[in-house]
C-alpha cells in the first residue's frame, strides 16, 4: 500500500521544444479553444499523478486505471471518447498515446514518453482516424531520440 501511494506521486511533464527553444507542443495546446486547452489539462493532470511504474523499476510504466488503456483491436475508426475519461495506449518503444475528447467536439491526441519519473510530450494533434498517421509518429519517434540524447 505505501509502495503503491510512492509510485503514484505527482510526474514532471516537459514538453518538446525546438532548439531555439520554442515550445512546439505547448504552443499547438496554446492555440487551442480556452474550453479545450483545459480538458486537454486535466487528462494530462490524471496521467502526470495517476502513472505507474513498471514493476521491475523500468521508467516506462502504464497508466492507472483512472486514465484508461485502449486495446489494441478496438480501432475500426474514430471511437468517441466520453469528455473527463481520457485513454492511454503505448504504440511502441516507449511510446504512448493519450487520446482527448475535447468540448468542441473534436478529439486530441498527444504522444510522449516516460524516463525516470518525467511524462515528455513530443507531439500534439487533432485526431481524424483511429490510427496515428505515420508522419506524425515518425516525427514523434525523432523527438523522443532528440530527448533521450539530451539534443533539446
Amino acid at each position: 500500500m505505501i509502495e503503491d501511494t510512492l509510485q503514484r506521486k505527482r510526474r514532471t511533464i516537459i514538453f518538446y521544444k525546438e532548439a531555439a527553444n520554442i515550445e512546439t507542443v505547448l504552443n499547438w495546446i496554446r492555440d487551442l479553444p480556452q474550453q479545450d486547452r483545459s480538458a486537454l489539462g486535466l487528462d494530462l493532470d490524471l496521467v502526470q499523478s495517476e502513472w505507474r511504474i513498471g514493476s521491475a523499476g523500468d521508467s516506462d510504466g502504464a497508466p492507472s486505471d483512472r486514465v484508461g488503456r485502449i486495446a489494441t483491436g478496438l480501432f475500426g475508426g474514430l471511437r468517441r471518447l466520453k469528455q473527463g475519461h481520457p485513454q492511454c495506449r503505448k504504440l511502441e518503444n516507449g511510446l504512448w498515446e493519450l487520446q482527448s475528447a475535447m468540448p468542441s467536439g473534436k478529439a486530441v491526441s498527444l504522444l510522449f514518453f516516460v524516463t525516470d519519473g518525467t511524462v515528455h510530450v513530443v507531439q500534439g494533434h487533432i485526431k481524424k482516424t483511429g490510427n496515428v498517421p505515420p508522419e506524425i509518429l515518425l516525427l514523434a519517434r525523432q523527438r523522443m531520440g532528440l530527448m533521450l540524447n539530451g539534443a533539446v
